[in-house]
């Protein structure tokens, strides 16, 4: 029928890995522990590329130095600095990341992106099986990949859930869980599974703090900074999805 999406035009959403020559990877390998997601779109300048991006580590100064001595890295701005966090503009030189190549195989790479122990991590959106097979023998000539999963999107089973939580939210939600600390993580999944947010509440904080072995005020701090860095991504879910849900009325009506 006239409309109807076939298998082989459907788009696909992937998540891919992959060890490649770059200026993120080298230089977060330089520094341990450290952490590099691109929050922002590429803005091309001709031969260099910039964009807004998201750095951490122990000492991120540290990090920024790394990055600057970067041959292919023309210019960094910091917009705001801590000891183990920064928001900087980069400039770095055209083709010099991986979501160039694969934006140029007709695919799109959905911004954040995640660089972190040794490899880049992205999710791409690719139009159809003709798109990926493209984006497959790009990625084999050029780069060590895995694959690490595929979902087949434009069903009509999955079409109002991809509408409320779409393939950009999937790296959204990847880079906020991957800012929390280790401490930070297990304090919020405790919560979690103790019935902290469920009424009445099942816990206190008393209760989470002599489980987790630490005073109620140093697990309160855990949990407070766990809060702050994955609520305002499900606000943002929960926005979208009530104005689906209103669109989804009025179309109905």
């Amino acid at each position: 029928m006239q409309g109807m999406k076939t298998k082989e035009n459907r788009p696909i959403l992937l998540e891919l890995d992959a060890v490649h020559p770059c200026w993120c990877i080298e230089s977060a390998n330089k520094v341990e522990g450290s952490r590099i997601s691109l929050i922002s779109s590429l803005f091309n300048e001709g031969t260099v590329v910039s964009g807004l991006y998201d750095l951490s580590a122990p000492n991120v100064q540290a990090f920024i130095d790394a990055l600057r001595k970067h041959k292919w890295v023309k210019e960094i701005r910091v917009v705001e600095k801590s000891k183990t966090h920064a928001l900087a503009f980069i400039k770095s030189k055209h083709d010099a990341l991986m979501i160039e190549t694969i934006a140029k195989t007709g695919s799109a790479p959905l911004e954040p992106t995640l660089t972190r122990d040794g490899k880049d991590t992205v999710a791409v959106l690719v139009p159809d099986e003709r798109a990926l097979r493209a984006l497959a023998s790009t990625m084999k000539d050029n780069f060590e990949y895995t694959l690490k999963w595929r979902k087949n999107l434009g069903s009509e089973k999955g079409g109002k859930a991809l509408e409320m939580f779409d393939a950009a939210d999937f790296m959204k939600m990847r880079v906020a869980t991957e800012s929390l600390s280790e401490k930070q993580r297990d304090a919020f999944l405790l919560a979690t599974r103790k019935g902290y947010w469920q009424t009445p509440k099942r816990v206190d904080l008393a209760e989470l703090a002599r489980e987790s072995g630490v005073d109620e005020a140093t697990f309160s701090e855990h949990l407070r900074k766990a809060e702050a860095k994955v609520m305002p991504f499900l606000a943002e879910v929960l926005e979208k999805s009530g104005r689906s849900t209103k669109r989804q009325q009025k179309e109905d009506e």
